[in-house]
């Protein structure tokens, strides 16, 4: 798809124009606006490109690919609703903090937190190569399903969970 093809070249030169300008010390920063514009075009951009073919890649996916934020984001609603909080009452424990607290510093962990998103992003890029190929031999969503399934309980045994 020619126009989602267009569209993410431009989103991906725009941020890595602006990735240089926001390590530490940042001199600029994104911002609400940025990160939300940022974040629609992704979305848009997912449900219209090619990953509008497969119901449950296309639901899959974005997740994985934001799986930092979308985790540390849930765990923060939970953590501060379950202390009776407010779920926008600030605190320090979001991922980088936490990570910043056990010692490492904020270069580290800012590192430590792209290497995740890498990881969970070559993750989706498999799961969409593997799920394409097996949809194409009609192969069941439930075999996909279970192979998730057993990851899962795979990576709980080995802590990781």
């Amino acid at each position: 798809d020619y126009n989602s093809a267009i569209l993410l070249a431009a989103i991906v030169g725009a941020c890595a124009g602006f990735i240089p300008y926001n390590f530490n010390p940042a001199k600029i920063f994104m911002g609400d606006t940025g990160s939300t514009f940022l974040g629609f075009m992704l979305s848009s951009i997912s449900i219209y490109g090619l990953f509008k073919m497969y119901a449950i890649i296309s639901f899959a996916v974005p997740f994985l690919v934001l799986g930092l934020p979308i985790f540390d984001i849930c765990f923060a609603v939970i953590r501060r609703v379950s202390k009776g909080q407010s779920p926008m009452h600030a605190d320090r424990g979001h991922v980088h903090h936490r990570l910043i607290d056990m010692g490492f510093s904020q270069k580290q962990a800012v590192a430590i937190a792209y290497m995740l998103t890498a990881i969970l992003g070559l993750a989706a890029v498999l799961l969409t190569l593997l799920c394409c190929k097996l949809l194409k031999k009609k192969v069941s969503p439930i075999v996909i399903i279970l192979a998730l399934f057993a990851v899962g309980i795979i990576g709980r045994l080995l802590g990781f969970m």
